[in-house]
């Protein structure tokens, strides 16, 4: 991995305590550079097998992007817009990543059978694996909106 600054370390550390406050079950990690998702260093979220989540900070505000991904292996097959959050350090930064993982959740759940197509045999058990990671996200979510004092969506 190429070098990553202090301030860009710390601020990616505090992002990914934030997720991880949020949802309770991700994992965030830093990866290097990409030309293709826009970012020198990005934090990467991966809520299913299904989908991947890049973050990144673009001057002073953080952006994020959806990365779908192919079922049988892994493969991207498609990237979502590039769309912004809050400022860095902007106090409505937690909210807005909490309303980010339910409405991905939400995303994943609505969209789930039309996304995988896998042999017969096995489309019960890979619907359940992708709901379930999907689902647990948004539920999390949407109680640490409720737990804040935000209207929580779904």
């Amino acid at each position: 991995m190429q070098a990553i600054d202090e301030l860009t370390r710390h601020r990616f550390y505090d992002l990914s305590k934030l997720v991880n406050d949020v949802d309770g079950g991700l994992a965030p990690e830093i990866v290097a550079s990409s030309i293709d998702l826009d970012f020198q260093h990005g934090l990467f979220l991966h809520p299913s097998p299904l989908r991947s989540i890049a973050l990144w900070a673009n001057q002073d505000v953080w952006m994020y992007r959806y990365i779908e991904l192919n079922i049988g292996d892994g493969s991207v097959f498609q990237l979502g817009e590039a769309q912004s959050l809050a400022p860095i350090d902007h106090p409505l930064l937690a909210e807005q990543v909490a309303r980010m993982l339910a409405r991905c959740g939400r995303e994943i759940i609505s969209n789930i059978a039309d996304r995988i197509i896998v042999p017969r045999e096995t489309v019960s058990i890979v619907f359940d694996a992708h709901l379930a990671s999907a689902a647990r996200m948004a539920f999390c979510a949407r109680a640490w909106l409720t737990r804040n004092g935000y209207q929580s969506e779904w």
